[in-house]
């Protein structure tokens, strides 16, 4: 029997963030060396991590704008296996692969209420991680989150969920 959910799963940006911290050192580094350049007297020690700084303000302020931090994870859940497919990325797991499945709640300095959600599930291989994409500030419990319809279809197919 084939069953189809979808939920809304933060993304992550790991690749464009550290290219983006990268690229901000070096353009500070740039900004600063002209800068020295035209003006031999300045004190580039102490405007270059302003510089950074500034841009790292920007950056920042760039990707809250335009970068979307949500996306719709389908999970589609055959006999033998499960489909996990996010944007154009499919992954396919069968479950003899699965050891088990574990959700978390996150409590750290951002989300200090309950509300944020996080399930990994555990393979021979490498593990698949999956974030609660609803607004925290919600503070719903699990069961109220799209990912926890994914948890318990696990459980209904006999993984050991904890």
């Amino acid at each position: 029997m084939i069953k189809e959910y979808k939920a809304i799963v933060e993304k992550t940006y790991r690749i464009l963030i550290i290219a983006g911290f990268c690229a901000i050192f070096q353009i500070s580094i740039a900004v600063s060396s002209e800068i020295q350049n035209i003006y031999p007297n300045f004190n580039v020690r102490f405007w270059m991590p302003v510089f950074a700084l500034i841009l790292i303000i920007f950056t920042g302020w760039l990707m809250d704008k335009y970068l979307k931090f949500e996306e719709v994870l389908t999970a589609v859940f055959y006999d033998d296996y499960v489909v996990l497919k996010r944007g154009k990325r499919e992954r396919t797991i069968p479950y003899d692969k699965i050891k088990k499945v574990v959700k978390y709640m996150i409590i750290n300095r951002m989300y200090t209420d309950k509300g944020k959600y996080r399930m990994v599930i555990r393979c021979k291989g490498r593990n698949y991680v999956m974030y609660s994409g609803e607004n925290s500030d919600l503070k719903l419990d699990f069961e109220q989150t799209e990912i926890s319809k994914i948890y318990y279809e696990f459980k209904h197919r006999g993984i050991m969920c904890c």
